[in-house]
């Protein structure tokens, strides 16, 4: 996945390659970006998980 420093970065050889290559790299970044999203969905919904469980622990035992 790219570092935040590459997020503006833009391939100098695009105008070479043509549309296609800047269309391919539209949809890399977008399928990086929905994994990112996704991980970090899951890692909040875990944290969630988590603070319930122990949330009910503490009241059950006192």
């Amino acid at each position: 996945m790219a570092s935040l420093r590459n997020l503006s970065h833009r391939d100098p050889r695009w105008e070479e390659e043509g549309p296609a290559a800047r269309r391919e790299h539209q949809r890399r970044r977008a399928r990086e970006m929905v994994a990112f999203l996704t991980s970090l969905l899951a890692a909040a919904a875990a944290g969630a998980v988590l603070a319930l469980r122990l949330s009910a622990t503490i009241l059950h035992h006192g």
